[in-house]
């Protein structure tokens, strides 16, 4: 007669004890917040505000303007290439692109079709290549290491989707 009142005793214990686990682990899941590790899920509108904050840090938080993925991209790639050397990055762009690169910064077309931007005194692109200097207007070799010698709105505007190297800085319009 004890040992089935200490089997019930028991077994009562253990439910209760499960039953206090169960609502324990149930509240704690409800009262996470959004974006932990406890609830990954989040918006879109969340996502794009982090974005925001890292692209244009002295801008307000709660900034809701569209933004340019292409710009995105390109500083996400300069991020990267910063951070593993002196690396070139592919930038594939599309007809009507403008690549506009800062001092020292490095292109070379791989693939489509592009002319020259020339910068604010008329100067051109170096190429390495041919030892030349090409004139706003000119189209650009395919395969030639071009150098851009100032920042000073240099550059190049794709007429034919193309894939470039580019290594340095530079903005994708």
């Amino acid at each position: 007669m004890m040992n089935k009142k200490m089997s019930v005793i028991i077994g009562l214990l253990c439910m209760v004890i499960m039953v206090s686990w169960i609502v324990g682990i149930s509240m704690e899941a409800g009262s996470t917040e959004p974006g932990t590790v406890n609830d990954p899920l989040v918006t879109k509108s969340y996502v794009d505000q982090k974005i925001s904050e890292v692209i244009n840090p002295n801008g307000s938080a709660g900034e809701t303007e569209e933004m340019d993925m292409k710009a995105i991209y390109a500083y996400i790639d300069q991020k990267i290439a910063g951070q593993s050397g002196s690396a070139y990055v592919v930038v594939e762009a599309e007809v009507g692109d403008t690549i506009i690169c800062g001092g020292g910064t490095e292109l070379i077309l791989r693939a489509g079709k592009a002319t020259v931007i020339q910068g604010a005194n008329g100067d051109g692109l170096a190429d390495l290549t041919q030892g030349l200097d090409l004139k706003g207007g000119a189209f650009v070799p395919m395969q030639h290491h071009l150098l851009i010698s100032r920042d000073d709105g240099r550059g190049i505007k794709i007429t034919e989707k193309a894939f470039i190297m580019i290594k340095g800085a530079y903005t994708l319009k």
